[in-house]
C-alpha cells in the first residue's frame, strides 16, 4: 500500500492492519480492504471513533446531551419548552423536574422501552404564578448507566411582594350597625393574609379571579369591575399591570336562597408597599342585601353595611 503519497507516515502503516480489524469492532466509520489505499482523513476518524468509545467506558464521555428551549419570561400559567435530548448510545430515562419556591415536584418521568438514541420532550410547566422563579431540569439516562442534568431558570416579574402577611394583633372584624340578619355577617377574626399571583384565562370576562359574579339575584350595592383586560390575579384581585402595588376587587361571597333572600358583597382596596419587611393596607367594605320573604326586588330590599381596615405585614 503506497501510505506515504496519502499522507500517512510509516509508523501508522506498522498499525494499520490491527488497528483496522479492532476498530471495525468498534463500530467505526471506516473500513479497508487488503491492497486498498488508506485515506488519511478516514484512518483520523477511525482513531476519534475509537477515542470516544474509550472515553465513554472510562466516564470521560458517552453521557446524553440536553438542549432545553424555552421562553425565560412566563406568560401564562402552562409554560411550553422543549428538551431535545440525544446519545451516542439508546436512551434508558428521562424525566423533567420543576423546583419552585416551597416545594418541588417531578410531573415526567418515563422508561423508553424503544431505546431510542434520541428523544424530545415537548411539554408545559405546571400551575405557575406570577412573582415566581421555577427551574426547569431535564434528566437524561442512557443503557451504559451515563447521565446528563441540564437546569434553565423562568420566571416572571411582579412588584407585589407575594407570600402570607401577619395581621398582628389579630383584627376582630367589627359588627354592623342596625338590626342585622343573623346570616348577614359573620364575626371573623383576621390573623393573616395571604397573597398569590395566579395567571388567568378569561372567558367572557369569568375566571378564577372574576371579581364578582354576574348571576346575582338581588341589586349590586356596587358595580362590578371590567377584568376583560387583566393580566393575573394577586391576592383575589384582578391586575393589569405588573408594576401596579394597589389592587381593588368586588366579590359576591355568599347568597341564601332559603326563607328570606340575602347576598353579602365585599369590596377591598389593598395598597402594597414593598420593603424589608413589605407591608399592605386593606380597606374592606361588606354589604348585605337582604330581601324579607314575601318581598319584592328592588323596592324590598334592604341594605347594610360594615367598613374596617386590615394592617399586615409580610412574614419571612
Amino acid at each position: 500500500m503506497n501510505l506515504r503519497r496519502k499522507g500517512v507516515s510509516p509508523l501508522a502503516s506498522l498499525f494499520t492492519a490491527v488497528l483496522t480489524t479492532q476498530l471495525a469492532l468498534a463500530q467505526v466509520p471506516h473500513t479497508f480492504q487488503n491492497g486498498e489505499v488508506a485515506d488519511a482523513d478516514k484512518i483520523n476518524e477511525n482513531f476519534e471513533a475509537l477515542r470516544s468509545r474509550v472515553q465513554s467506558i472510562d466516564g470521560s464521555g458517552g453521557r446524553p446531551a440536553i438542549s432545553i428551549t424555552t421562553d425565560p419570561v412566563i406568560t401564562q400559567e402552562y409554560h411550553p419548552f422543549v428538551a431535545s435530548i440525544t446519545s451516542d448510545t439508546p436512551l434508558y430515562r428521562v424525566g423533567v423536574t420543576q423546583v419552585y419556591e416551597g416545594g418541588q415536584g417531578e410531573f415526567l418521568s418515563r422508561t423508553l422501552a424503544t431505546i431510542p438514541t434520541s428523544y424530545v420532550i415537548d411539554d408545559r410547566l405546571e400551575r405557575l404564578r406570577l412573582g415566581q422563579t421555577y427551574d426547569l431540569t431535564v434528566h437524561a439516562q442512557n443503557i451504559d448507566g451515563k447521565a446528563t442534568v441540564e437546569t434553565v431558570t423562568v420566571g416572571s416579574t411582579l412588584a407585589i411582594p407575594v407570600g402570607q402577611y401577619i395581621v398582628d394583633p389579630p383584627l376582630v372584624v367589627p359588627e354592623a350597625s342596625g338590626d342585622v340578619p343573623l346570616n348577614c355577617f359573620s364575626g371573623i377574626t383576621i390573623s393573616e393574609v395571604r397573597v398569590f399571583g395566579e395567571f388567568i384565562k378569561l372567558d367572557n370576562g369569568i375566571g378564577p379571579c372574576n371579581n364578582g359574579s354576574p348571576y346575582n339575584y338581588l341589586p349590586r350595592p356596587v358595580p362590578l369591575v371590567d377584568v376583560s383586560d387583566a393580566v393575573g390575579c394577586v391576592g383575589g384581585s384582578p391586575i393589569f399591570n405588573l408594576d401596579d402595588l394597589e389592587t381593588y376587587a368586588v366579590f359576591l361571597n355568599l347568597t341564601g336562597l332559603v326563607g328570606d333572600t340575602y347576598e353579602t358583597w365585599r369590596e377591598a382596596t389593598t395598597v402594597y408597599t414593598p420593603g424589608n419587611p413589605a407591608s399592605l393596607l386593606q380597606t374592606v367594605v361588606e354589604w348585605c342585601q337582604y330581601l324579607p320573604s314575601g318581598e319584592s326586588s328592588p323596592a324590598g330590599v334592604v341594605t347594610f353595611s360594615r367598613t374596617y381596615q386590615v394592617n399586615a405585614t409580610k412574614s419571612d
